[in-house]
């Protein structure tokens, strides 16, 4: 499953996402958060994520977009 997780500071992915349909996002923007990107298989990865999720405590999903769709864990 082709994927990548990214760390990036907050105020940069609030710039990144002004004005977009990905600005519903900024609710979940507090606190460390780590992004998840899927390329070839989204169910896939989402898959291993939330089964990675699963057995690691520390790991929390506020949420995902499925092209420009929010989904609620």
């Amino acid at each position: 499953v082709a994927g990548e997780y990214k760390i990036a500071k907050n105020n940069l992915v609030r710039l990144a996402i002004r004005d977009t349909a990905f600005q519903v996002l900024e609710e979940f923007l507090a606190g460390p958060n780590g992004w998840v990107f899927a390329y070839d298989d989204p169910v896939g990865l989402s898959k291993a994520l939330v089964k990675f999720a699963g057995e690691n405590d520390e790991v929390t999903i506020k949420g995902a977009v499925l092209d420009v769709t929010f989904l609620a864990p």
